[in-house]
């Protein structure tokens, strides 16, 4: 049995500037090996969007699975918009032809990836649940991420030229030692021209892979 969890989050949910992200992970109930994790991030979005996108990507993989035509697959989500627009509220918006349904794009995605063998199953969030805590932390690391690259990029557009002062900034904004910000920045700036905007992208993703 394969087992996924899944969690979206957004930070200003609903705002023009919100920052949202999704995560996912799986695991063999078999082995109790952890076998697929997953997140990423969206602008400009609301948590309802990165519930369904976390569910999206999990199907998703679950379709990667050997023998996926047959294998049965729970997935849990503590979004009880997810849970019961997928289980009871679609068959509805099908009928009416998906009239006035919000986020229907990614319904409607849901919904071809989705199938009898995929058992929905809603869990309360926050409860210490280990599995549901863990997909909680990755769309956190999901918003996390696309708010570094925000951050990235505004280094670069500042112009920042001079290792000394690029550190700083990378200390203060990721909230790592003075240390590995110079060992992260040494290791990808070893290039003909100073493209400081590359390489602090590279540094946020060595950060939140760490």
């Amino acid at each position: 049995m394969i087992e996924i969890y899944t969690d979206g989050a957004c930070k200003g949910n609903g705002k023009s500037d919100a920052v949202g992200g999704w995560g996912f992970h799986a695991v063999d109930r078999y082995s109790g090996e952890r076998i697929k994790q997953d997140f990423g991030g969206e602008q400009g979005t609301t948590n309802n969007r990165m519930e369904l996108q976390a569910a999206i990507e999990a199907l998703k993989f679950a379709k990667t699975l050997p023998q996926s035509d047959k294998m049965r697959v729970k997935i849990h989500t503590d979004s009880n918009y997810v849970y019961k627009g997928i289980t009871t509220w679609i068959h509805g918006w099908i009928r009416k032809d998906w009239k006035d349904v919000k986020n229907v794009d990614q319904w409607k995605e849901l919904d071809q990836l989705n199938n009898d063998l995929y058992d929905w199953n809603w869990v309360k969030a926050h409860n210490g649940h280990s599995d549901n805590e863990y997909a909680d932390h990755l769309a956190n690391k999901g918003c996390s991420t696309l708010e570094m690259v925000e951050h990235s990029n505004e280094l670069a557009e500042y112009g920042i030229e001079k290792k000394e002062r690029f550190i700083s900034a990378m200390g203060s904004i990721y909230a790592i030692s003075r240390v590995s910000a110079i060992e992260l920045f040494d290791k990808y700036s070893n290039q003909e021209a100073h493209d400081y905007h590359s390489v602090s992208n590279r540094v946020f993703v060595e950060i939140m892979e760490n």
